[in-house]
């Protein structure tokens, strides 16, 4: 893929190129990839069953090459003016070729219409060397405004710092080539920590941070970890707070003061009751103020100022509008436009048509503009320009496939109405001969081919074809040759029930194929011999007493073996677990 020039394509997908100055402009145009976006493919396909279309940056499908600002595609609308800042930086868009599904392909990959040369929609299917698209307001007026695609596109310009690792999705990896910063807008070291560093305990995991020992950032003044990990840790006096460490002592006050520490969690919202650490939240974001726009001519709508998230539609020209929606104080596009900005009402164009069989005349076919839409309708005057005067038409038609002959039928149009009737179809087809059909298989599972039958088949089945049905009859068997294998075996293995109590054993079978029509017959039997079974002292539910002196007399080690008189008789029994110097006492039974 890689050797594939601009304006060309292997393996179904065509290569474009960025008219922006990318270390790689490489864009890759083709059907949605559903499988590897894990979707159903039915969602891959329009209204009118043609493929949509998938363009996307090459850079941005490896995550080794991945950067948010490194989108590649551009958009333009019917002005040639890129609709997204900066220009052709669109990480990928996905496109309908609309109801006239003009240089579409279909669910076999092939075109189901040719691009449309000369109109705005020929920018979306002529698969030029430049990663340049359209989107502009419908036209149908069948001249070289004539649009009715449909393209969704995405673009965005932060590179963000973190990824989900591949390999375990609860584990993130840094994705900066430069140190990474946490609580400060400035890092020295690979990561640099202003303010608290948590890690939360989730599931098994204890959520532990490892290290040996921690050290000021110039690497002395180090203290071990021991100091705060250890049972005696560190403790102030009643009435103060712990706030710190300093030479490898705690440093106490008799107030604690609560507060966000990081620039990009500023806002203090509460204390989380489990962690007791502070819940922070961002500064909300910007609105957007008062801003004037070109939609038909300079500054021709102002759109109001809103918070964030407010979308506001501008309106000019003749019915020309679009969508602008707040994004942290700057107005964006949200979605395409639509209308047009002037129009002028009138016909388009006319056609004259024969009023066809049947009747006399020629009628008329008008195309006329809309305004404010823009949008074409189109009328005829066939009812008043054309009379009918009835005809007699004579039908021919060849027999069905698998038949040979014509048959014949008489069309009439009636007046005034100018309605249509048809006679049956009459006419003799005679059946066509077609060849046997014959198919050939393998033996069943247990069987083996006749080693004298060879080079025949090992079965042969014939549909034979019925002149009186016209059709292949059922198939039927012409040649077997199949005779039961009786190398293979089998073989299982059961338990020994003729071993004595308190001992266990199995017995390994051996089946040959030797049994009546080709079954397994009787088994040869190796009995593996009988042994001992293993019974140990099981605890049975919790402790119940925690620090003895001594297990006791009449108590067992919990674990230690036992006999198959002690497991027959089922009888608990005092046992215990050492811990220390101490000894905890359980019931157990012998299991």
């Amino acid at each position: 893929m890689a050797a594939t020039p601009p304006g060309s394509s292997a393996g179904g997908i065509w290569i474009q190129q960025s008219t922006r100055a990318l270390a790689n402009p490489r864009v890759r145009v083709g059907a949605v990839p559903f499988r590897e976006l894990n979707i159903d493919e039915d969602e891959v396909y329009d209204a009118q069953r043609n493929r949509l279309l998938y363009v996307v940056t090459e850079s941005l499908l490896d995550t080794a090459t991945f950067n948010d600002a490194m989108g590649a595609v551009d958009i333009l609308d019917e002005q040639n003016q890129s609709m997204i800042t900066p220009a052709a930086s669109l990480h990928y868009l996905v496109l309908s070729h609309g109801k006239n599904s003009g240089g579409a392909y279909g669910l076999y990959g092939t075109q189901t219409a040719p691009c449309p040369a000369g109109t705005l929609e020929e920018q979306n299917c002529d698969f030029a060397a430049d990663a340049i698209y359209r989107s502009t307001f419908r036209g149908e007026a069948g001249n070289a405004s004539d649009y009715d695609d449909i393209i969704r596109f995405f673009s965005r310009v932060d590179e963000p710092l973190w990824k989900r690792s591949e390999i375990d999705a609860d584990d993130i990896e840094e994705l900066s080539p430069n140190n990474v910063a946490m609580g400060s807008n400035a890092a020295t070291v690979d990561l640099d920590v202003e303010g608290n560093m948590l890690a939360r305990p989730s599931g098994t995991d204890p959520g532990d941070i490892h290290t040996d020992r921690f050290c000021e950032q110039g690497g002395t003044d180090c203290f071990d970890h021991a100091v705060i990990g250890s049972a005696a840790g560190m403790q102030c006096p009643t009435g103060q707070y712990m706030t710190g460490i300093s030479a490898g002592a705690p440093l106490c006050s008799p107030v604690v003061s609560i507060r966000c520490n990081n620039n990009a969690f500023p806002i203090l919202q509460g204390i989380d009751p489990i962690t007791r650490l502070p819940i922070c939240a961002p500064v909300p974001p910007n609105p957007c103020a008062d801003q004037t726009i070109s939609l038909c001519s300079p500054n021709d709508f102002t759109l109001l100022a809103g918070p964030h998230g407010t979308i506001r539609t501008a309106t000019a020209g003749a019915s020309r509008q679009q969508d602008y929606r707040c994004d942290n104080g700057s107005w964006v596009l949200d979605g395409s436009a639509s209308g047009v900005c002037t129009c002028t009402a009138g016909v388009i164009s006319t056609t004259n048509t024969s009023c066809g069989v049947g009747f006399t005349g020629t009628y008329t076919t008008t195309t006329s503009l809309l305004c404010p839409s823009g949008t074409t309708t189109t009328t005829n005057n066939f009812a008043t320009a054309c009379t009918c005067v009835g005809a007699t038409i004579p039908l021919t038609q060849a027999c069905p496939s698998g038949y040979s002959g014509t048959q014949t039928a008489t069309q009439t149009i009636t007046c005034p109405l100018g309605t249509s009737s048809q006679t049956p179809w009459v006419g003799t087809c005679s059946c066509v001969s077609q060849p046997d059909i014959v198919t050939t298989s393998n033996c069943p599972t247990g069987y083996i081919q006749d080693p004298l039958s060879l080079p025949n088949p090992a079965i042969e089945e014939t549909e034979f074809f019925n002149m009186t049905t016209c059709a292949h009859d059922p198939a039927i068997t012409t040649d077997y040759n199949c005779i039961c294998d009786t190398s293979g075996t089998y073989t299982d293995t059961i338990p020994d029930t003729s071993c004595p109590a308190g001992t266990s054993g199995t017995i390994t079978r051996q089946f040959f194929r030797d049994g009546p029509g080709c079954t397994w017959g009787t088994p040869t039997l190796t009995p593996s011999g009988c042994f001992p079974i293993a019974y140990n002292w099981t605890t049975q539910g919790t402790a119940m007493f925690s620090g003895a002196s001594s297990p006791g007399s009449t108590s067992v080690s919990a674990g230690s073996s036992c006999t198959y008189a002690d497991y027959s008789a089922s009888t608990e029994q005092n046992c215990y677990i050492k811990i220390g110097s101490t000894y905890d006492i359980y019931k157990c039974l012998c299991q």
